[in-house]
């Protein structure tokens, strides 16, 4: 699993845990202006269904990338799932 999966499937699991019921929506936009947006719905487990995305013309979302996600109820969350901090030359 990448690292913005496990982002996104570690927040909504925190979500939940703190009360959030489905459906979820996520709204997902990188540096470069791609975008994608999914709602989660109950199911059998927690169903993703893809409402919009970026065109696919093989251009990856670019870190950073900013996650918002929104309750049944208007709850809302944001996380941002930053590039790795250069390392430190000696």
């Amino acid at each position: 699993m990448d690292e913005l999966a496990l982002v996104i499937a570690d927040t909504i699991e925190s979500l939940l845990d703190e009360g959030w019921e489905p459906p979820i929506i996520l709204v997902s936009v990188a540096a470069n202006g791609r975008t994608m947006v999914a709602r989660y719905v109950a199911g059998d487990g927690l169903e993703a269904e893809l409402l919009a995305a970026s065109p696919k013309d093989g251009v990856a979302l670019t870190l950073p990338i900013n996650l918002f996600f929104v309750s049944s109820r208007g709850d809302a969350r944001r996380v941002v799932l930053e590039a790795p901090e250069p390392a430190a030359s000696e």
